[in-house]
């Protein structure tokens, strides 16, 4: 999950896509609750924005503080990276953890014979 702020300065995320090739790639950020596209650009990617073994891009994002968006990024129609991204304005960024303070019990059926001498 992508964590960003709902204010109106460029800010940065990093993904890993599943091709790292020249060319354009499409990038658009769908709003979960009303399944409207709020960001789209095509970008010229000529490996300016590939670091070490990821990829960053930077922009200004017109996002709602506490809403769920979907990031999608394709090349040639092809979807080449998925994420969520939750936009929050809690300082500094919350570490989430989706296995935060649960615990499963497991149980387990074994049954044992001992045999005596």
């Amino acid at each position: 999950m992508i964590i960003l702020q709902p204010i109106a300065e460029a800010q940065t995320f990093s993904f890993i896509p599943r091709v790292t090739e020249d060319g354009e790639y499409e990038i658009s950020i769908i709003d979960e609750y009303t399944n409207k596209e709020i960001y789209n650009v095509t970008y010229q990617s000529n490996n300016t924005w590939g670091v070490s073994y990821y990829y960053q891009y930077t922009d200004v994002f017109d996002l709602k503080k506490d809403n769920h968006y979907t990031l999608k990024i394709k090349k040639g129609g092809s979807v080449v990276f998925r994420d969520k991204i939750f936009c929050t304005d809690q300082t500094p960024l919350p570490q989430y953890d989706i296995n935060k303070h649960v615990y499963t019990t497991k149980s387990t059926s074994n049954e044992y014979i001992t045999i005596d001498d």
